[in-house]
């Protein structure tokens, strides 16, 4: 069973709207007239947003204050729609669910001079080819905030100010304001595929105290990680160091230094360091990648997929296209390599994982390589697209042995 069985199965919808044109100018002209917003709580505007340094800085004071003086709770918008309360009203109430919290959002955020454009999604991707035009199909509510170059979204059940767009890839996505139809949040057509995520590791010993290592990491699309990276209190440090204790564990990162760092792409070069402990018996060193690289594929695999199970009933239903390559590069020195992974290559119809590992000059190097070329995988091919994982997740294929 996946989360949204309408997204392969037949299903049944209605409507009162005749199309999604008008459907879509009820909505927005709905929302408009409820997210206004005068004398006190426009003063209150004023206030905390008049020292701001950024755009940003203001939609973040904002949503700051509406997450402390209104109160979330968990009651279907449905019952107010498409006729949400007023901003006023959720202001004076000083609680919402989450059309409501939109509503005040928006009013507030137009009031600081921003934009907020109401948006639906939904993880249903049937929802983007709805002949009638409804809203029973969407389980998300965002509002898209934008001043020149969009800054970001928020999020009014979480309350929380979402810089990236990772969270988009593969759902549907209605803006009732800006587009009369939904849509599917994904790459553009006829490109290579952005959502790679490629990661490089060097490692070079020490005769005494901690190896030292440099790394690369460049990840777009659905693995840009500029959401975790961006803002303040040391949170791309945090991700970074992350990120290397996941391929490896006791690796610290020391510094990191962003080449690019985009909403769709972030390309950065690291440091770090790490203490082997030779094997009390043989004094031999045991270098085992991690699993699962932190923001990388398998993060992004849906909670259905359970790797146990031989056989489904029902596709699996991936966000994206997803290729990730593990790269790791060990500058051997005195020592020798006295296990490496054999190499190996599957390729099948969910697509391929590959496997090389090389020694010579004075290195040994371990390419890992998967790579999902659909988006939806039929159940009778589920065995191909497991196999694939199963060979990612195998402890033999990602340990080194130096002597």
């Amino acid at each position: 069973r996946i989360d949204n069985r309408s997204s392969y199965a037949p299903f049944v919808t209605w409507s009162t709207a005749s199309d999604w044109k008008s459907f879509s100018e009820l909505v927005s002209s709905r929302f408009k007239e409820a997210a206004v917003i005068s004398g006190a709580l426009a003063d209150t505007v004023s206030v905390i947003t008049e020292f701001q340094p950024s755009e940003a800085a203001v939609a973040g004071a904002v949503i700051d204050f509406i997450n402390r003086n209104t109160r979330g709770i968990h009651y279907h918008p449905g019952f107010w729609f498409p006729e949400p309360r007023s901003a006023e009203r959720v202001w004076e109430t000083a609680y919402g669910h989450s059309l409501d919290r939109a509503v005040l959002g928006a009013a507030m955020l137009r009031e600081a001079g921003l934009g907020a454009e109401l948006i639906f999604i939904s993880k249903n991707t049937a929802a983007s080819v709805s002949a009638p035009a409804q809203v029973s199909s969407f389980d998300r509510v965002l509002l898209r905030i934008t001043a020149g170059g969009i800054l970001g979204f928020y999020d009014p059940v979480s309350g929380e100010f979402i810089k990236g767009l990772s969270h988009l890839y593969g759902k549907a996505i209605w803006a009732p304001e800006s587009a009369r139809q939904p849509s599917i949040f994904q790459d553009p057509e006829g490109e290579q595929s952005r959502s790679a995520y490629r990661i490089t590791l060097e490692l070079t010993p020490s005769p005494s105290g901690p190896w030292e290592g440099t790394g690369y990491i460049d990840a777009g699309g659905i693995f840009s990680c500029y959401q975790e990276m961006s803002g303040p209190g040391g949170r791309a440090s945090s991700f970074i160091n992350r990120i290397i204790s996941s391929l490896l564990p006791g690796a610290e990162g020391c510094q990191f230094n962003p080449e690019l760092f985009t909403r769709e792409q972030v390309s950065a070069r690291f440091s770090f360091s790490i203490s082997p402990e030779p094997e009390e018996k043989d004094g031999k060193v045991r270098i085992e990648l991690g699993d699962k690289p932190a923001g990388g594929l398998l993060e992004k695999l849906p909670a259905s997929l359970q790797l146990c199970h031989n056989a489904r009933t029902s596709p699996v239903i991936l966000p994206a296209e997803m290729i990730q390559v593990v790269r790791l590069r060990i500058n051997t020195g005195d020592l020798e390599a006295g296990h490496l992974p054999r190499n190996r290559e599957i390729t099948n119809s969910a697509g391929a994982f590959i496997l090389s590992a090389e020694r010579g000059n004075g290195a040994v190097t371990i390419r890992r390589e998967l790579r999902l070329k659909q988006t939806r995988v039929p159940a009778p091919e589920w065995p191909g697209l497991r196999e694939l994982l199963l060979e990612e997740s195998d402890i033999s294929g990602r340990t080194v042995i130096l002597e």
